[in-house]
């Protein structure tokens, strides 16, 4: 029996989730992105408390938000260094992809997108196999976006930036799909433990988010 506490503060929502063998065992969610901080540290305490112990760590890799990455990862890392557990690394986008495949969805192409401000998303291109075919990226929508894709196959979008993709894009062989939570807590919990089963395990001390572009902020203009 494997146990692995899967986090994801990468987006809107903030997730704890106990995995048992792959499989959805316990799972807290909170939404607001202002309060991750906060939530995820009562939902570890109540597992510890009330769950029981785990043998690994698996946290969203990123991208996404750079606060909530930050939150995330340094929860995981703090907790296998305490508890020596190994940390297991989920990026984000491909988590998003592997949801989309549960889903059954008859397409060429599975294109993750998280909403990067303005124009802007980060995106992956997956095949329906689960295979990567383009790296993560931060990318700028224009009408071109994905058309070395879109002239070979269909495309299938999925994630908050996927609205905002198709009303540039049109959706001549487009279309968009929105991954329920159970799905998606299944995929997170099924990858978990793949990555265990694999070793696919990150050194706590150097391991960092996927950012994919730097941290920007500005200078309160008060004297």
């Amino acid at each position: 029996m494997t146990r692995i506490l899967c986090i994801d503060t990468s987006g809107p929502v903030c997730t704890a989730l106990l995995a048992n063998n792959g499989m959805v065992e316990w799972v807290r969610q909170y939404p607001g992105p202002n309060d991750h901080a906060a939530y995820l540290h009562l939902a570890i305490q109540e597992i510890w408390t009330k769950q029981g112990g785990v043998d690994a760590v698996a946290v969203c890799s990123g991208p996404g938000s750079y606060t909530g990455l930050r939150i995330g990862v340094s929860a995981a890392k703090g907790l296998c260094y305490a508890g020596n557990l190994p940390l297991l690394a989920i990026p984000t986008l491909r988590l998003m992809a592997e949801s989309v495949r549960l889903m059954d969805v008859r397409s060429d192409y599975i294109v993750p997108m998280l909403d990067a401000r303005r124009d802007e998303v980060y995106l992956g291109v997956f095949y329906t196999d689960g295979s990567q075919l383009s790296p993560d990226e931060a990318h700028i929508l224009s009408e071109n976006s994905l058309s070395d894709w879109r002239s070979k196959g269909t495309l299938t979008l999925t994630g908050s930036g996927a609205e905002k993709a198709i009303r540039i894009l049109g959706t001549e062989r487009i279309s968009q799909v929105e991954v329920d939570a159970e799905t998606h807590l299944r995929a997170f919990a099924a990858m978990a433990q793949s990555t265990y089963d694999t070793r696919r395990f990150e050194d706590v001390a150097y391991f960092e988010p996927e950012y994919l572009k730097p941290f920007f902020f500005t200078s309160s203009k008060k004297l």
